[in-house]
């Protein structure tokens, strides 16, 4: 059950500012609006939103697509069979091309201009020499929520990420209504609880448990 509907967002927004019960300053819709923009921030600058998809692997080739409607990419496994299983492929910086031990399979990656890139390339498939192995590489990706529409919407951000969002939409209120004094301390509310809560689980710190578990 997420921690918040729209309606229960913009429940807190007018205990933190009264203004927001003023349809001359803003309307339902509006707010409803704001809500939907709050979340969609707060999954883009965090990666918090996220889902599994896969990538599969073409002979010869270093670049994908990634998964629809991907912001950012945190992690890729490849299941490398026998006793080696399931293992998280390396990241790499994107401006270095890293070396592979061979070239039987996918150990390394980085994601640049909506591409992810797979090292080595293969000139065979994994799946062509060994029936057991799979061509396709599993993809956790950060993705941007789909807009929030009406009061009975549930927020879809994890919930310890959904603190954030009444804040932003009181903001949003605080800006309409010219009181620059009261949307700067939402402001600082906002850097708070990211400082103390949400930062720490931000894109750059959701990664791979381990980036060197591929085989030698």
């Amino acid at each position: 059950m997420a921690l918040y509907k729209v309606s229960s967002v913009i429940a807190k927004v007018k205990i933190l500012i009264e203004e927001a019960n003023d349809a001359n300053v803003i309307t339902e819709d509006q707010l409803i609006t704001a809500v939907s923009d709050a979340q969609k921030w707060t999954a883009v600058e965090t990666g918090c939103y996220t889902a599994w998809d896969t990538i599969t692997l073409t002979a010869n080739t270093v670049p994908y697509d990634p998964p629809t409607g991907t912001s950012g990419i945190l992690g890729l496994q490849y299941g490398y069979g026998g006793d080696q299983g399931v293992r998280n492929l390396k990241r790499v910086d994107p401006d270095t091309v890293p070396h592979a031990p061979d070239v039987d399979f996918p150990y390394s990656w980085h994601y640049r201009g909506n591409k992810i890139s797979v090292f080595p390339s293969l000139p065979e498939l994994p799946a062509d020499r060994n029936s057991d192995l799979s061509n396709d590489i599993d993809v956790l990706f950060a993705k941007v929520p789909a807009a929030l529409t009406a009061l009975t919407d549930d927020l879809v951000i994890p919930d310890e990420f959904q603190i954030v969002v009444p804040y932003h939409v009181a903001k949003v209120v605080a800006y309409k209504d010219n009181q620059f004094d009261k949307a700067e301390r939402f402001q600082a509310e906002i850097e708070r609880l990211t400082k103390v809560g949400v930062a720490q689980y931000t894109k750059r710190g959701i990664s791979p448990a381990s980036e060197s578990g591929t085989p030698s």
